[in-house]
C-alpha cells in the first residue's frame, strides 16, 4: 500500500509541474507578445524613440525568460528569437522600418506556435 502512496504522489508532483510550466511558457510568451506588439505599434506612429525602448524592454525580458525556455523548450526554436531580436535593433538603427516589421511579424509568430504546441489539447498530445 505504501508504493501506491508513492507513486499517487509521484503522478501529482509531474502533474502539477507540468501545469505550472505551461502556465509560465503561455504567461511568458503573452507578455513577450505584447511588449512586441507595443513596438510595432510605436513603429507605426512614428515614434521611433519609444520602438527602441520597447525593443530594448523586449531583449531584456527575453534574456531573463530565455534560460528557462530552454528547459521546456528546444533550443533551436528559441534560437531564431535570438537572433531576430539582435537584428530588430540594428534596423531601427539603419531606419529600415519594414525589415524591422517583418522581424517583429516573425517573432511573434514564433511565440505564438510555441504557446499553441505547449498548451496539452487532444491534437497536442494524440
Amino acid at each position: 500500500m505504501k508504493r501506491l502512496w508513492i507513486a499517487a504522489a509521484i503522478i501529482l508532483i509531474l502533474t502539477v509541474a507540468c501545469i505550472v510550466s505551461a502556465n509560465d511558457v503561455k504567461y511568458s510568451c503573452s507578455q513577450l507578445i505584447d511588449t512586441l506588439s507595443d513596438a510595432q505599434q510605436a513603429v507605426e506612429d512614428d515614434e521611433l524613440e519609444l520602438a527602441v525602448e520597447k525593443t530594448k524592454e523586449f531583449r531584456e525580458q527575453w534574456s531573463q525568460w530565455s534560460p528557462v525556455g530552454n528547459m521546456y523548450i528546444l533550443h533551436s526554436e528559441l534560437e531564431p528569437i535570438h537572433q531576430l531580436s539582435i537584428a530588430m535593433e540594428e534596423y531601427l538603427k539603419d531606419g529600415s522600418i519594414v525589415h524591422y516589421s517583418a522581424a517583429n511579424r516573425q517573432i511573434a509568430g514564433i511565440l505564438e506556435h510555441i504557446v499553441q504546441t505547449e498548451m496539452p489539447s487532444f491534437a497536442n498530445i494524440l
